[in-house]
């Protein structure tokens, strides 16, 4: 925890001190400085790292001690529910049993929003790897393919998204009367995600009749499972040869490991 919570603070540091040296160097005013010359997606990343893993310490800690709150209210919860006692003693209980709930629900909110933090962390982490791959060319061929990959990617989600739209919609008007898997926009689009990835139950299909499931089915599996996956992997796959290629020519992470372990052994 210790641990933690010090590399936070130096993440916290480390910010703080590039954005002093940002504004220094710019010829803007603090918050144009800020904005457009130290802004940038990897900062934002160790900004959310910095938020997540402060919320996450807060609200544990928020949690705990709530924990240790409705531990000590509940003996007394018990007692007081098992023997009332005299009905003058009514507005005692109510007013303990208040104080006693008022405690677990601010455990179950510091419980909830802790949780969300502590789960959204390790994908903020996990960003600040991809950040921390810049530093070496081969690593960063992953991050650099879904840079270079990105414009054509927006643009064929586009039109994927029109055409699921339309199957979707084609689904609910061609099944939705038969299928409760269909019978609802809702439903329609997650039995749709999941026959994308091919998971569906043509017996199921098969009953509301045979050949207008098939057409349904060839139609969309043909549209979107096999053409439109197809294209999103050869979209990728591009990106991936162009920035391979670019760098085929630099060191691999082993070469510069032992290119470093030599300098130092000199």
């Amino acid at each position: 925890g210790a641990f933690w919570g010090s590399g936070l603070l130096y993440m916290l540091f480390a910010e703080f001190r590039d954005i002093v040296r940002t504004i220094r160097s710019s010829h803007f005013g603090c918050v144009r400085a800020i904005l457009f010359e130290y802004f940038s997606f990897w900062n934002a990343v160790d900004w959310a790292a910095i938020t997540s893993g402060a919320v996450a310490a807060i609200f544990s800690s928020a949690t705990f001690f709530y924990i240790d709150q409705v531990n000590g209210l509940l003996p007394g919860m018990v007692a007081r529910s098992l023997s009332p006692g005299p009905a003058d003693a009514r507005e005692a209980y109510e007013s303990f049993a208040q104080e006693f709930f008022v405690a677990v629900e601010q455990m179950s909110s510091a419980t909830s929003v802790g949780s969300v933090a502590i789960v959204l962390y390790p994908f903020v982490g996990m960003m600040r790897l991809f950040k921390s791959f810049q530093a070496q060319p081969r690593l960063a061929i992953v991050t650099a393919t879904l840079k270079t990959a990105a414009p054509d990617f927006l643009h064929f989600m586009l039109v994927v998204t029109c055409v699921f739209a339309c199957l979707l919609v084609s689904g609910v008007l061609f099944l939705g009367q038969d299928l409760e898997g269909f019978s609802t926009p809702e439903h329609a689009f997650r039995s749709s995600l999941l026959a994308v990835l091919g998971h569906w139950d043509w017996h199921v299909l098969e009953e509301i009749g045979h050949l207008r499931s098939a057409f349904w089915l060839w139609v969309f599996s043909i549209v979107l499972s096999l053409i439109s996956l197809n294209m999103l992997l050869a979209i990728i796959l591009d990106a991936y040869s162009y920035e391979k290629e670019k760098a085929s020519e630099d060191k691999t992470l082993l070469q510069q490991t032992s290119e470093v372990w030599r300098r130092h052994s000199q």
